[in-house]
């Protein structure tokens, strides 16, 4: 039995990109500092650890994005959608690797391609891993039982660094005249273990797999669908409009108190009996009708094409969750200015820096200095009563 496997190299950058869309290349920062890129960004020379400053001097144009943990949910949950689409047969993961049963390698191959993604398909999850990994992207690379030596003997050690291995592992193996897992393979897991550690023991259980069990039935992710069937197939998006109002309607009304940030809109052709599918991750979570029904009449222009006569429509929220709750006070209070700056430095990463006076220094022009701008509200300093 085959196991297939997707793997999303620098996913919070990927993440944005299905959000937002193609355009200027685009970096995601944390805590000041660049954690992933994509590959225009990269062939631009941004690199991961670089500050935003360095980034914006190499490539002016760039997108720079704070990472939103809510916002990466919702894009796994979306792939994870996906691949159940094509397969009940998959193994719970995080990102930025899934496991699959692969039951319609076809099937497989169209969807890396429409999420542009890299897959791969092996005798075992590790080797699965691998070829994802040497695979282009938007592509899926197949290596049979009989083919695995030949593969490991081509695969560059320094490749290994992506999946998390350590550049000091990678840098001893080349000193040593490893350059290759198949070369690798052949070193004992005593030699392994003593000249890398915990890195040598991984490695060498990714070159000698053990039993593995068998891909388990996936259990999808709480959604809310709403559908309905035209008495006449339709075609024009002012007979179609109403119903999708409608739908949305529903939506919203089981969706509260909750929010949603995944959208997937599902039409489906009369003739030929194939389905127009559209879904957006959005970039906040949405709760309230006017902003489900704009994404919802976004997905209807993507779905609808010419010479499509919709028989069916059928829309689903996906990615929920409850938003956290506040205490609402009694009195008005005016927001802080905290709160205020980071919205624009969530907007605008890097634009906005907090001045620090730094006093008893031997120059004048060091008297302040900029520091990038917190990630927490810092404590609020009490005021002293009058006595």
């Amino acid at each position: 039995m085959q196991i297939g496997s997707l793997f999303i190299p620098s996913f919070p950058a990927w993440t944005f990109l299905q959000a937002e869309g193609n355009g200027a290349p685009l970096a995601v920062i944390a805590s000041g500092r660049v954690i992933a890129a994509c590959r225009a960004s990269r062939r631009s020379g941004i690199e991961p650890g670089m500050s935003g400053e360095r980034v914006k001097s190499l490539c002016p144009d760039v997108r720079l994005r704070i990472r939103s943990a809510e916002l990466e949910a919702a894009a796994w949950e979306e792939v994870v959608h996906s691949v159940n689409g094509i397969t009940p047969f998959i193994e719970k993961s995080r990102p930025p690797l899934l496991y699959f049963r692969p039951d319609d390698l076809p099937l497989a191959r169209a969807l890396t391609e429409t999420l542009s993604v890299h897959g791969g398909v092996a005798p075992h999850r590790a080797a699965a891993q691998l070829a994802a990994l040497r695979a282009a992207p938007g592509n899926m690379l197949v290596v049979s039982p009989r083919n695995l030596d030949g593969f490991l003997d081509r695969f560059a050690v320094e490749r290994i660094a992506e999946i998390g291995f350590e550049e000091d592992t990678v840098d001893l193996l080349h000193h040593f005249g490893y350059a290759t897992l198949g070369a690798v393979k052949k070193l004992s897991l005593r030699h392994l273990k003593a000249q890398f550690g915990d890195d040598g023991e991984r490695l060498f259980k990714m070159l000698h797999p053990e039993t593995e069990p068998p891909i388990p039935l996936f259990r999808e992710a709480r959604v809310i669908r709403q559908g309905y069937e035209f008495d006449d197939p339709c075609r024009e998006p002012r007979e179609i409009l109403p119903v999708l109002e409608y739908l949305v309607c529903q939506a919203a009304e089981i969706l509260r108190p909750e929010y949603c940030q995944r959208l997937r809109l599902i039409a489906k052709g009369y003739r030929n009996r194939a389905n127009a599918t559209a879904f957006r991750i959005l970039p906040e979570p949405i709760g309230n009708l006017p902003g489900l029904l704009r994404a919802a009449v976004r997905l209807l222009h993507e779905v609808l094409s010419p010479g499509l006569e919709v028989e069916s429509l059928a829309l689903e929220l996906g990615a929920l969750r409850h938003m956290k709750s506040a205490q609402v006070p009694l009195f008005k209070e005016r927001p802080s200015v905290f709160t205020a700056v980071r919205a624009v430095h969530r907007r605008f990463p890097e634009m906005v820096q907090r001045a620090v006076v730094q006093p008893d220094v031997l120059f004048s022009e060091d008297e302040m200095r900029l520091d990038p701008f917190p990630e927490k509200e810092p404590p609020r300093r009490k005021r002293k009563r009058p006595r």
